[in-house]
């Protein structure tokens, strides 16, 4: 792709993600995303083929690379109880680190987690293991999922709200510890896991 048409949908996506992160996402028009962007709306359309594909983009981009810095905070880690815990504290921090992005990720992903998407598979993967060996006790996969994944929506929406607070760490170490403990893992160890999980994530 030649620099110009990939400056063209960097300044789009940039655009986007700044308006998408300020406002609800239907009072975002695409006059205001070119507008931002300093394109012309025919430079949009030959780019995406209207707001929903760039927010889906968007969306995409920012989802990839959190999923490949919690397969990077879990490489060589087995156990589905600290993956969970390292996950969300990724998330946690990302929201710290990104609150832009993250208010974006918090204003369309409202409505569930879907099994199929692909971006989900890691904690799937994680959830059925924990089920498999036992580690966990809960009634069924996709309860579990939908658990950490609420859990994790909530973190980091009071994060967002707050990035300058000192509350991000005690807030998630508490959370994860609460949803392993929910999750059949004993308290202390529950309460051991977190603590060291937003330690080595979060610092």
């Amino acid at each position: 792709m030649p620099k110009r048409i990939q400056r063209t949908a960097k300044a789009i996506e940039a655009a986007g993600l700044k308006l998408f992160a300020a406002s609800p996402v239907d009072a975002v028009a695409i006059d205001d995303i070119v507008k931002e962007a300093d394109v012309s709306k025919g430079s949009f359309y030959n780019h995406y083929v209207d707001k929903s594909a760039l927010l889906d983009s968007i969306v995409t981009y920012v989802r990839a690379g959190l999923e490949a810095q919690v397969n990077a905070a879990n490489m060589d880690v087995g156990d589905p109880a600290v993956r969970i815990a390292r996950a969300i504290s990724v998330y946690a921090q990302h929201a710290l680190d990104e609150p832009a992005s993250t208010r974006v990720l918090i204003r369309v992903e409202t409505t569930g987690v879907k099994m199929e998407n692909l971006l989900n598979q890691g904690l799937i993967g994680d959830v059925s293991k924990g089920m498999a060996e036992q580690r966990f006790s809960i009634c069924s996969l996709e309860a579990g999922v939908l658990m950490v994944a609420g859990i994790t929506r909530i973190i980091v929406a009071r994060i967002s709200e707050r990035p300058e607070s000192s509350d991000a760490r005690p807030l998630t170490l508490q959370m994860c510890a609460m949803l392993l403990h929910g999750f059949g893992v004993g308290q202390s160890e529950a309460q051991a896991i977190a603590t060291k999980s937003v330690q080595f994530v979060m610092g």
